[in-house]
């Protein structure tokens, strides 16, 4: 059966519909960003605060502070200042181990939360009538000239496939009639393969591939459900554009701007709450 296009969204991507790209592709996901950061600094503070012994590390700074104030004091004293700098990376050291154990609490739940984050806002949808490129790996040569890609109403290839021998990858150039998800599928050595494509112009989630025997590279990207292991296809991946966010003068990736936000955030909200960190 050839596959079909859906218009279906789960309730996290019907939030994200909420914000729409068509003036401006940038801004929303921004602003998104920001406000994802301002909950992750908040968060952070709060776990942090309630894992940490919170005595203890008062008075590990409160003591660096006071070696510290040594070191100025004393300054024409080698032996006081060399006592006083012993004391400071002792103190260092103890406090590296009082905010360990909250340190990598908070980290596994972040990494979950960055790596399903990335399907939002690592790539862009494909927009319609915009050309882009969807690419097969095989197991073989063989299984190179026997592929036959089956597209639905709505797609269509603006180019020859291109066969790439070198690393076994068949190219198709694909162009989109308009928004929708779209299910192609790859037929070959009788077996049929499907594979999603998203088509919009708003902030949506992002299935980049389906890949085979590549459990590493599934849990970074989440994606639809793993080839066989037995499959005539290696790999399937849409072309989809790496996002960048621009910020007027430097342009970042999503993750440098969630990480600074979430640490100015948070060091704003220690003050607040009286957490320290």
């Amino acid at each position: 059966m050839i596959g079909i296009a859906t218009h279906q969204t789960s309730r996290v991507d019907t939030l994200f519909w909420l914000a729409p790209l068509r003036g401006d592709r940038n801004a929303i996901p921004l602003l998104l960003i920001l406000a994802l950061s301002l909950v992750i600094g908040f968060l952070a503070v709060l776990a942090f605060g309630y894992f940490s012994d919170q005595t203890k590390i008062r008075s590990v700074k409160d003591r660096t502070q006071a070696h510290l104030l040594a070191v100025r004091l004393f300054q024409d004293n080698l032996a006081a200042v060399l006592q006083a700098y012993r004391k400071i990376l002792w103190y260092t050291v103890q406090y590296l181990y009082l905010a360990l154990k909250p340190s990598l609490i908070m980290l596994a739940p972040l990494l979950i939360l960055v790596v399903y984050l990335n399907s939002y806002f690592g790539y862009e949808p494909v927009h319609p009538n915009e050309s882009f490129l969807f690419t097969a790996q095989m197991a073989s040569g063989q299984a190179m000239n026997d592929v036959n890609l089956q597209l639905p109403a709505g797609l269509s290839e603006s180019a020859l496939p291109v066969h790439i021998e070198s690393r076994k990858e068949v190219v198709w150039r694909l162009t989109a009639a308009h928004a929708g998800n779209y299910q192609v599928q790859l037929l070959t050595d009788g077996q049929v393969f499907s594979k999603k494509i998203t088509v919009s112009d708003r902030l949506v989630r992002i299935l980049i591939g389906r890949w085979r025997e590549h459990p590493y590279q599934h849990w970074l990207d989440p994606s639809e459900s793993s080839l066989p292991s037995t499959a005539a296809i290696v790999e399937m991946r849409v072309g989809y554009i790496p996002r960048t966010i621009d910020l007027g003068w430097v342009q970042c990736d999503w993750t440098v701007i969630l990480f600074a936000a979430s640490i100015l955030t948070a060091l704003i909200f220690k003050k607040l709450l009286g957490i320290e960190i």
